[in-house]
């Protein structure tokens, strides 16, 4: 319980709030809210009656007054599923309290704004529905089996993400939340490439993190077995890695760009509201 207050306690619950509040402020308004003409109950426009159109919807109050035919125009229900997978490999260890509150935020905010989230977990036998939530009470104690998942030893990434992808019916958006650290990473983008579903890829990553002895401490976790591994270099060699990261982070774009997706690098130090608002501001996640 110590551990669940820690990730979902009261500050977190406390953020999650702001951003609803900030997003609906601030994001309401922008072009790229979906709107559809359908059969909804809030009327979006009027057009000149013709021939044919579904006498009901004639605007007769319009016509009472300038003694024109109007037909009321619809906006359509919203139904935006979001598909929000999240990694459970070893190495996402050092990431995993802000990927687990990234992955609950991503479908309670969803359902906040009235659509339907669903959080599965990429595991190394195949994947778990850990919830599939269209109201927000349903979010908030979604927390539940988050809090119970742990990270694995070693997860084929894009083999589970193709098992993953057959879950996608009826949904709009997938969120692939990971470090990818997977020699087989571009496999991901050509597995994501195959769907027309918009897929964003959140990589979580951290600055080169140095220990407490010395400035040419480098610490990095082994894929494989989650062990940690204590490099004592000197500062070239810590330089070199970051300009490696770097070159990396940036094939990582290209390729993703090639398949048609979109990725957003997010430090894990800033926390997971900074990539929540990014979700918002590109219009990813919707107030």
């Amino acid at each position: 319980m110590a551990k669940e207050a820690l990730i979902f306690g009261a500050e977190y619950w406390a953020e999650l709030e702001r951003l609803r509040l900030v997003a609906r402020r601030v994001y309401a308004a922008r072009p790229w809210r979906p709107r559809k003409v359908g059969s909804g109950v809030e009327v979006s426009d009027k057009r000149p009656y013709s021939v044919g159109d579904e006498p009901r919807y004639i605007d007769w109050r319009y016509y009472a007054r300038a003694k024109r035919l109007f037909t009321k125009l619809y906006e359509a229900e919203r139904d935006i599923a979001y598909l929000v997978l999240i990694d459970t490999s070893a190495s996402m260890e050092i990431r995993w309290r802000e990927a687990l509150r990234l992955c609950h935020a991503c479908v309670y905010l969803a359902t906040c704004a009235g659509d339907r989230g669903c959080a599965v977990a990429l595991r190394k036998d195949g994947v778990d529905i850990l919830a599939d939530c269209r109201t927000s009470p349903a979010a908030r104690i979604a927390t539940e089996p988050l809090q119970k998942l742990k990270p694995e030893y070693a997860v084929n990434l894009p083999h589970t993400l193709s098992t993953a992808l057959s879950l996608s019916a009826n949904v709009h958006i997938l969120l692939l939340i990971t470090d990818l650290w997977d020699e087989r990473w571009r496999d991901v983008f050509r597995t994501l490439s195959l769907t027309r579903i918009r897929s964003v890829v959140v990589v979580l990553h951290s600055g080169v993190d140095r220990g407490e002895v010395g400035e040419g401490e480098l610490r990095l976790v082994e894929a494989e077995t989650g062990e940690r591994l204590l490099l004592a270099t000197d500062q070239s060699v810590v330089s070199d890695y970051k300009k490696e990261y770097g070159r990396w982070c940036d094939e990582v774009e290209e390729v993703s760009r090639r398949s048609g997706c979109e990725t957003l690098f997010c430090r894990t130090e800033n926390g997971f509201s900074t990539v929540v608002e990014r979700l918002f501001s590109v219009g990813i996640l919707l107030p």
